[in-house]
């Protein structure tokens, strides 16, 4: 038994040995730990300025940019484009992200939506400035104003090209009228479609609208009711020649305001 105390003293030399080893490598791992997170935070930064991830931007967390790509890549797939159509469309949307107020990750989610419905690469492109004009013009929500764009263009059946035409008409008809840009939508949706039919531009059909509207009538009720009153001048002109003799040529019907004024 005299052995016993040096016997202890041996082990707690070993355990204290073991302890210090261990608290030298927890050390060291959490050196590294550091520089580590030091160097996600430089994301965009000194290691991949220049590059393909540098361009988004050192600000951006790691979460939104891993967010971002996978939003290209359904981009892509929805489009069918090529890696080096993709570069091309990556470089709008970061660059509407640097010049203006919205996110890199927002403009991303307005050519998400543009792609869903049905628009082509190049269509995209020429249409995300004016969704963020509008946005920004009629204070509506981005992927509102992408919404509404998107659905007036394709409602009357013209082309990407004009998306900044149809934006300003959207922000001129609201600042003159009493109803905002979402009412205005809300309005179109009941009208658009039969006016387009009849060839009607947007102008007219938003300037009834708000003159409607002005008069005390409002969103869907202004649009259900031009909507119900050009329908009824076309299915009823013949009727109309009989029992007044007004005679409403095809060319009326692109004007209903003129075609009203006859009767």
């Amino acid at each position: 038994m005299a052995f016993r105390p040096d016997i202890i003293a041996g082990k707690a030399v070993i355990v204290v040995s073991l302890q210090n080893q261990v608290e030298g490598q927890l050390r060291e791992l959490r050196t590294q730990l550091r520089r580590f997170s030091n160097g996600l935070g430089d994301l965009g930064g000194d290691l991949f300025r220049g590059g393909l991830i540098g361009t988004i931007g050192a600000a951006l967390p790691i979460k939104d940019f891993i967010a971002f790509q996978d939003q290209l890549l359904f981009v892509q797939t929805k489009l069918q484009s090529t890696d080096k159509e993709m570069t091309g469309l990556e470089k709008v949307i970061r660059d509407l992200g640097k010049s203006t107020s919205f996110t890199s990750k927002e403009v991303a989610d307005s050519a998400q939506q543009l792609a869903q419905a049905g628009f082509t690469l190049q269509e995209v492109k020429d249409t995300l400035q004016a969704s963020l004009d509008l946005s920004r013009g009629g204070q509506v929500a981005l992927t509102t104003s992408t919404t509404i764009l998107s659905n007036a263009l394709r409602t009357f059946q013209k082309d990407a090209s004009n998306a900044e035409v149809f934006a300003s008409k959207f922000i001129t008809a609201a600042r003159l009228g009493t109803l905002d840009i979402v009412d205005l939508a809300e309005s179109l949706k009941y009208s658009a479609g039969t006016f387009a039919n009849f060839g009607l531009e947007l102008d007219d059909v938003l300037g009834m609208i708000t003159t409607l509207a002005n008069s005390g009538l409002k969103a869907s009720l202004a649009g259900t009711s031009l909507n119900t009153a050009l329908l009824n001048l076309g299915s009823n002109a013949d009727k109309l020649n009989e029992l007044l003799g007004v005679k409403l040529a095809d060319e009326d019907f692109k004007r209903p305001i003129v075609a009203l004024r006859k009767l």
